[in-house]
C-alpha cells in the first residue's frame, strides 16, 4: 500500500503541464532551470555540511552558512560567507561595493565598472557563478532519474520533495560541485525550486593525502522572482571597523628599501618608469599563482619601461633561496620591520599596485589578480 501510495503521489506531483503524465527527471530540472534563469531578483540562505567520511571521521564536520541575494536589474548582490574558520561579506547598493572581512573588522569600498556584465574575476561574479548551477540545469545534466519522494525542511516549512539522481556531462560538471560522481537534488515540483544538494567529494590534505567527505546544502530561506528591501543591499561598519582604503588615483607613497643583493631602492628614483608593486610572501598560495605572471611581465616589458617590484617582510636567506630556487629575476626589496606594509596599509596579500611614470597609482589590487587585469593595469600605465 506504502509503495502504491509513493508512486501516486509522484505522478501527481509530476504530472505538469504535460497532459496528465508524469514529468520526467529531466523535464522537471528544465522547469527548475528555466525558473532560475528568468529571475532577476532572488534571496537565498543556506547551510552547507562538509562531513568526512571513514572510520574515526564520524565526529569531523565543518558547518558554512552562505547567503546569496540580488536585485540585478538595480546591480545590487550581497554575498555573506561564514564558518568557524573564515568568513567574507560582499555587499554592492548599485553604485559602490563593499568587501567586509568579519574576522579582522576590516573593510573597503571600490566603485562597481560601468557595463551590463562585470568582469569574470569581479568578486560580485561570485553570484552569478553561484546561480549558473541551477540555470544550467537543463543543458549540462547527461542524465536523470527519479527517486523517491522526501520531506524536506525549509526554515520552518516543510515541503514534499521530489528526489532526483543527477549525472552531469563530464565537460559541465559545475565547479562548486566537484568531481563527476552522481549528485543527489530535492526538488519541490510545486514552487519549482532546489530544496537540497548532496553529493561526494574528494578533499585535498596535506602531503597530497586525500579524503572522502559528503557535501549537503540545505537551505533555510528561499526566494525567487519577489521584491527585495534595499536596506538588504546596504552595509554599516561594525563598531571598531577599519576601513582599507585603495590608493588609486594618488602619489605612491616613497620608500626606500634594500634589495635581495642588499643595494638600496628608492621608488621616488624609479620616476619615469611605470612600477607594478607587489607586496607577497614564500608561504602565501595566491601570491605564488601570481608570481609566474609577474615574472613573464617582466621578461616582456622591461625593455620597455616596466620595473616589476616585489615588497617582502620574511627573512632575506628565505627570499633569497626562494628566488634561486624558482628563477625569478625581478627585484625584490626587504621589508622586515614592516615600513612600508604599514605605509601602504597591507593587511592580505599579494596586494599589487601599478604606478604610472608620474608616480601615481593607477590600479590597486588586493588578492591575486589574472593576468589579463595587470596587463589591462600597464595599458592604463601607458604600457602595451
Amino acid at each position: 500500500m506504502k509503495s502504491l501510495l509513493r508512486v501516486a503521489t509522484l505522478f501527481v506531483l509530476g504530472a505538469v503541464a504535460l497532459g496528465g503524465r508524469a514529468e520526467t527527471a529531466q523535464e522537471l530540472l528544465a522547469r527548475v532551470a528555466e525558473r532560475y534563469t528568468s529571475a532577476r531578483r532572488y534571496h537565498f540562505q543556506s547551510v552547507e555540511v562538509i562531513q568526512l567520511l571513514g572510520e574515526g571521521m564520524e565526529s569531523v564536520r565543518l558547518e558554512t552558512e552562505v547567503t546569496i541575494a540580488a536585485d540585478e536589474p538595480n546591480r545590487r548582490y550581497l554575498i555573506d560567507v561564514r564558518n568557524p574558520f573564515d568568513a567574507l561579506h560582499i555587499v554592492s547598493d548599485g553604485q559602490t561595493m563593499t568587501l567586509y572581512n568579519p574576522m579582522e573588522n576590516i573593510y573597503r569600498r571600490e566603485s562597481i565598472p560601468p557595463g551590463e556584465e562585470l568582469p569574470e574575476d569581479h568578486p560580485l561574479s561570485i553570484v552569478a557563478n553561484w546561480m549558473s548551477l541551477y540555470r544550467g540545469l537543463a543543458e549540462s545534466v547527461d542524465s536523470a532519474k527519479l527517486l523517491e519522494i522526501e520531506t524536506v525542511q525549509v526554515g520552518e516549512e516543510k515541503v514534499r520533495a521530489q528526489k532526483v539522481e543527477v549525472i552531469f556531462k563530464p565537460d559541465r560538471v559545475p565547479p562548486q560541485l566537484g568531481d563527476p560522481r552522481p549528485k543527489t537534488f530535492w526538488v519541490d515540483p510545486q514552487a519549482t525550486r532546489v530544496v537540497q544538494i548532496a553529493y561526494p567529494q574528494t578533499l585535498a590534505l596535506n602531503e597530497g593525502a586525500t579524503v572522502e567527505a559528503m557535501n549537503t546544502t540545505r537551505f533555510r530561506r528561499i526566494q525567487i522572482g519577489e521584491e527585495l528591501p534595499a536596506e538588504l543591499f546596504t552595509f554599516q561598519p561594525p563598531e571598531g571597523a577599519i576601513e582599507e582604503k585603495l590608493l588609486t588615483g594618488e602619489e605612491a607613497p616613497d620608500f626606500t628599501l634594500p634589495n635581495l643583493e642588499g643595494k638600496a631602492v628608492q621608488l621616488k628614483q624609479l620616476r619615469g618608469k611605470v612600477v607594478l608593486l607587489d607586496f607577497w610572501a614564500t608561504w602565501c598560495g595566491p601570491c605564488l599563482e601570481e608570481l609566474p605572471i609577474l615574472q613573464k611581465l617582466h621578461e616582456e616589458f622591461a625593455e620597455k619601461g616596466l620595473v616589476v617590484l616585489g615588497v617582502n617582510n620574511e627573512e632575506l636567506p628565505t627570499v633569497q633561496a626562494f628566488y634561486q630556487e624558482h628563477g625569478l629575476t625581478f627585484q625584490t626589496v626587504s621589508d622586515p620591520q614592516n615600513t612600508v606594509f604599514r605605509r601602504y596599509v597591507v593587511r592580505n596579500i599579494p596586494t599589487v599596485l601599478v604606478i604610472n611614470r608620474e608616480g601615481v597609482v593607477v590600479a590597486h589590487y588586493i588578492g591575486a589578480q589574472t593576468e589579463e587585469t595587470l596587463r589591462s593595469a600597464l595599458a592604463k600605465a601607458g604600457l602595451e
